[in-house]
């Protein structure tokens, strides 16, 4: 029987060695650590008796799976318990995507391979079969199990599970309770969210919004293979819209009741400033509803526009305002100065009719209907107010004694 596997190394520079087919690869390792030391020259082929195969015992999730080869994800025996790996500890592993070994570490919650450049939370479950590599993100209580993969930038959050030979890449998303499985893809900037299932062969991708309740399945497409293919994908038809192509399974997103709310205060403040301070509140807040949604909250235009037009309205209202207190005190102004300016006109009047009295010989005497009768002519100029200025003229006329 051709050996295939780990078995001691016949060369004695390592604990053990890695077989393909009968023969000593450049595979070594010594306890967790991988190394490539190549197989000494003239030692090509080297006798060595293979020990009687073994069957790890399944524990729960951290059950052993047989290698088939050095891209294999697994080792011969796993141990069950890996929270007593040391922390420091540093392996290679090769993630079967095109990237060779690479360091990496069984994750001690489920056994899972976590490369050294991924993040996952110790309150995560990783399956014994699953992959966190790449740069991606894995917080809270999620599951990742089966032969799952989460790769590049993705983040996978609260109580969303990952299972099956599903893939989550690129810059997607998934949180709340969500499920993606079966041999599903998603991509992109994606975003799956609330209680979301995902499934079959389906793919999501782009910005798509998959939230509440929605599911998508689709069995007549085969995307999201481990190789890193991709395989055909319905083609786009004349109407290419998320809904024309998902149809039910399709959540759109939903438009902000703040933008609109802001919106329409900023265009008719129905009670001035109150209004516009609400459209600035109202739009300030839609914006980073939106902002927070991952697209699933719409309506950042119109949530500008509330916000912008609330200030102007703001202003607009300040600067009438102003002006009304302007023309009133003006108009306060022009109105003493008629009536001042009148009532020296009375009393240059009067005094005028004492000395023509006085000069003929008559007693001075001035009565309310001379004063009406003199005052009444005008004369007052360009004064603003002829009113207050006949009304002065008549009080100094009379103010005048005899």
């Amino acid at each position: 029987m051709e050996l295939q596997g780990w078995e001691p190394d016949p060369f004695e520079r390592h604990q053990e060695r890695w077989f393909s087919e009968g023969q000593p690869t450049a595979l070594a390792r010594d306890g967790r650590v991988e190394v490539q030391d190549p197989v000494p020259i003239g030692e090509a082929s080297v006798a060595v008796t293979p020990a009687p195969p073994e069957v790890p015992s399944a524990d729960g999730a951290a059950a052993a799976i047989a290698a088939t080869g050095p891209s294999a994800h697994e080792v011969p025996t796993l141990p069950t318990d890996y929270s007593s790996t040391p922390d420091d500890a540093v392996t290679l592993h090769d993630f079967d995507d095109d990237e060779g070994l690479v360091p990496a570490h069984r994750h001690q919650n489920g056994g899972g391979w976590v490369a050294e450049t991924a993040s996952v939370e110790p309150g995560v479950f990783v399956g014994p079969e699953a992959s966190v590599f790449e740069y991606a993100e894995v917080r809270d209580s999620a599951v990742v199990v089966d032969a799952a993969w989460i790769r590049g930038h993705a983040v996978i959050t609260e109580q969303s599970r990952i299972g099956g030979d599903a893939v989550v890449e690129g810059y997607a998303r998934v949180s709340g309770q969500a499920q993606v499985v079966g041999n599903a893809h998603v991509t992109g900037s994606a975003f799956i969210g609330d209680s979301a299932f995902v499934g079959g062969a389906a793919e999501v991708s782009g910005s798509e919004v998959l939230t509440g309740s929605s599911r998508r399945t689709d069995r007549d497409s085969e995307v999201g293979n481990h190789d890193g293919s991709i395989a055909a994908y319905p083609p786009p038809t004349a109407d290419s819209s998320p809904a024309s192509l998902h149809g039910d399974h399709w959540a759109a997103p939903t438009t902000s009741g703040m933008a609109i709310a802001s919106l329409v205060l900023g265009l008719v403040p129905v009670i001035p400033f109150v209004g516009s301070i609400l459209a600035i509140v109202f739009g300030a807040v839609a914006r980073k509803q939106v902002r927070e949604s991952a697209g699933r909250i719409k309506g950042a235009g119109m949530a500008a526009w509330g916000l912008a037009l609330g200030i102007i309205s703001i202003i607009g209202y300040t600067i009438i305002f102003v002006a009304i207190i302007a023309v009133g005190v003006n108009g306060s102004n022009n109105s003493n100065s008629s009536y001042e300016y009148g009532y020296q006109v009375g009393v240059s009047a009067a005094t005028d009719q004492h000395n023509v009295q006085a000069q003929s010989g008559q007693l001075p005497s001035t009565s309310p209907a001379d004063a009406q009768d003199t005052c009444s002519q005008g004369g007052f100029g360009s004064v603003a107010d002829q009113a207050q200025a006949e009304a002065g003229c008549i009080a100094g006329y009379n103010s005048v004694a005899p």
